[in-house]
């Protein structure tokens, strides 16, 4: 059988390719599936946290979520501050000057690099499909970007890679930090209740 033809198929196939049992036809040999042992993990899906779990959530809860609550309010007003002083004396519905853009969205590229570090995520790894960075920038640069939005996490990372400005609600004006620092990124506020008003907006 290890000289059959088929039998050299079956071995660069992953087990979870099988079904629970396969006949091999001249040969009759039997392969059993392998149950993996950790479930695919799905992101849309929550997945059970055992008691162990959640005594350390628990305990590190009590102690490390105040101490990133605190730096993330700390990180936010030092954005806000960088945010107000870069578009100090300027019209934020207008186009910013290249200079004043590029110190604009580098404050604000530390500060959300700072705020994912409160939020948990220590290091980020990317993966490119292009890996020579040489070659990558020679790439053109994509003017919209289109994501899943699950949460706060991914817009922060959107703004430290890309220093991007974001399509919202319009009601997302009023939140306290956020509201003001993404009217100065020029993004674009949508009124949800009316398909076609809108407010603000980049000049960019």
């Amino acid at each position: 059988l290890s000289h059959h033809p088929i039998h050299a198929v079956l071995q660069l196939l992953p087990l979870h390719f099988f079904p629970s049992r396969i006949l091999i036809h001249p040969t009759c040999a039997m392969v059993n599936h392998v149950e993996p042992k950790w479930p695919p993990f799905n992101p849309f899906v929550r997945q059970p946290t055992t008691k162990i779990g959640k005594l350390k959530m628990i305990l590190f809860g009590i102690i490390l979520v105040p101490i990133r609550a605190f730096g993330a309010i700390c990180t936010l007003i030092v954005g806000l501050l960088w945010s107000n002083l870069c578009s100090l004396g300027c019209d934020s519905s207008k186009p910013y000057s290249p200079l004043r853009r590029s110190l604009l969205v580098g404050g604000c590229q530390v500060c959300a690099r700072i705020l994912l570090f409160f939020y948990g995520f220590l290091y980020i790894r990317t993966k490119y499909e292009i890996a020579d960075p040489k070659e990558r920038a020679k790439q053109p640069q994509p003017a919209l970007v289109v994501v899943n939005h699950l949460g706060f996490s991914e817009l922060l990372y959107l703004v430290v890679s890309d220093g991007c400005c974001f399509v919202s609600k319009d009601t997302n004006r009023a939140l306290p930090f956020i509201g003001k620092i993404s009217e100065v990124l020029q993004s674009i506020f949508v009124d949800r209740g009316d398909g076609e008003n809108s407010s603000g907006g980049s000049g960019g």
